[in-house]
């Protein structure tokens, strides 16, 4: 099944399977990243080109959906918690944690714009006429 591109449409976010594809982009970034990086050298032309830009690619060609993005910043959010947990690869973890974030950022500037401000404005549009109902 192909899902479009787009952030505006809640109702069929809600239906898309997170957990695989959270799983598939962490073990993705597990099998590219096996070294600590600092942000700066992850920046830098030639580790983007050898190492951000293929994962991204790789991404975009076998993961790319609506729920990608969340899908890469919880992949950091628990990179960030493997250090945590374990002190002797807190650098290697925070590197692949630096990674999503990075590839979370790219996805949103290559995003159409329209699209993720109609799908903000659509999810402030729900949270307020909720809120509406609850106080009348």
């Amino acid at each position: 099944m192909h899902v479009e591109s787009s952030f505006a449409n809640a109702t069929s976010q809600d239906r898309i399977p997170i957990y695989h594809l959270q799983h598939s982009i962490r073990l993705l970034i597990i099998q590219k990243c096996e070294t600590t990086l600092s942000w700066d050298q992850l920046r830098s032309p030639q580790v983007s080109q050898f190492l951000v830009k293929p994962i991204q690619q790789q991404i975009k060609q076998s993961h790319n959906s609506r729920a990608t993005l969340y899908a890469l910043l919880a992949n950091c959010l628990q990179f960030h918690k493997d250090g945590q947990a374990n002190p002797g690869s807190i650098g290697i973890s925070r590197t692949r944690a630096m990674i999503c974030e990075l590839l979370a950022m790219r996805m949103l500037r290559d995003a159409n714009t329209r699209e993720v401000w109609h799908g903000t404005n659509r999810n402030i549009e729900i949270v307020a006429a909720a809120n509406h109902r609850s106080a009348h």
